[in-house]
């Protein structure tokens, strides 16, 4: 019989002490940030202003020497004891993130060495899903993000998804969307997208409970459906991912990159032109107007650039709604 991946009810309190303990003993790598909310042309943004995080190793400290040949490290290969959560979850284990840009911030890693570049799956998403749910109390939110590619901001090739608590006045502009937008959507519709942000991204509402609640009332399948969660989110997902691979095909992308990120009532996904502007490196956050800067430099950028522009130049211009009406994948 189907059951969801579970995680203890305890579980915000284990990541709360964990994350507590981790910061005191010198395991994890965290410094008080400064934050900064604004809006452009309507949209929510937040500025968070993290010097300390300059410290955090790039994808390119991670890759090999080729000189040497010395091996690629792998932060994930075998997760530091003091920053596990929990090491067995399903094929997952949840561990929290050695550079933190807020407190609490885990990451769900495959136990297998997966690249970064696979596609989420049907499991992938449904443990995330899970995970994510799990770590939500008290009226904390959060988003889980997964970066994809070359040009998406990823820092480790290890497939992981990360979970980060949005900041409680803050509403990422997909929240509008769907709010406004979701009751009307139709399964195998176009994904949505909001009328404020410029640059492509796809947008589909998505809930975990309504797969059992729909396997169950439809009498006409012939075919039992193993895991309906699973086959839910991975629906909806390849969804915006069919809608990202044409974007990057029609615009000759010269890589397959792209951010997703969701909540337990949607998700997005963002394809990806470039990884970083004037240096700046954006991953999938920045596409809900969660904007790292790690100088001053980067923030006066952000500023005045603005931030709808910048993602926009990160990305690629919003198709009409005529264009590329049926996927191609």
């Amino acid at each position: 019989m189907f059951r969801r991946p579970s995680l203890p009810t305890h579980f915000p309190e284990l990541l709360t002490k964990t994350f507590e303990a981790a910061v005191k003993s010198g395991d994890l790598i965290y410094t008080e940030s400064t934050q900064e909310s604004a809006t452009d042309n309507g949209v929510d943004v937040r500025y968070t202003f993290a010097p300390a995080l300059a410290k955090k190793p790039t994808k390119d400290d991670n890759n090999g020497d080729e000189k040497t040949e010395k091996p690629k490290f792998n932060p994930f290969e075998k997760p530091d004891p003091k920053l596990m959560l929990v090491p067995d979850f399903g094929d997952y284990s949840l561990v929290l993130n050695k550079f933190a840009i807020v407190p609490n911030h885990f990451m769900c890693i495959s136990k297998k060495v997966i690249p970064q570049t696979a596609p989420l799956t049907p499991n992938d998403l449904e443990y995330s899903y899970a995970a994510l749910q799990a770590a939500q109390s008290d009226g904390a939110k959060y988003i889980g993000f997964f970066n994809c590619g070359p040009n998406s901001g990823a820092s480790v090739d290890h497939k992981h998804i990360q979970f980060i608590e949005l900041p409680k006045d803050f509403t990422p502009f997909p929240e509008s969307v769907i709010k406004a937008k979701g009751r009307d959507y139709k399964p195998g519709q176009q994904p949505l997208s909001s009328e404020k942000v410029p640059f492509a991204h796809f947008i589909v509402p998505w809930e975990a409970e309504w797969a059992e609640e729909d396997a169950k009332a439809d009498n006409d399948t012939e075919v039992a459906i193993e895991d309906p969660v699973a086959e839910e989110l991975g629906f909806k997902f390849s969804t915006v991912l069919s809608r990202v691979l044409t974007e990057l095909r029609v615009n000759d992308a010269p890589s397959i990159s792209y951010n997703v990120v969701f909540t337990d009532k949607w998700v997005m996904a963002v394809p990806r032109s470039k990884e970083s502007y004037k240096d700046i490196s954006v991953n999938a956050t920045g596409t809900v107007g969660l904007l790292l800067a790690k100088s001053q430099e980067q923030l006066d950028i952000f500023k005045e650039e603005t931030p709808l522009k910048v993602l926009t130049e990160l990305g690629f211009v919003k198709p009409e709604e005529e264009e590329h009406p049926e996927y191609d994948y």
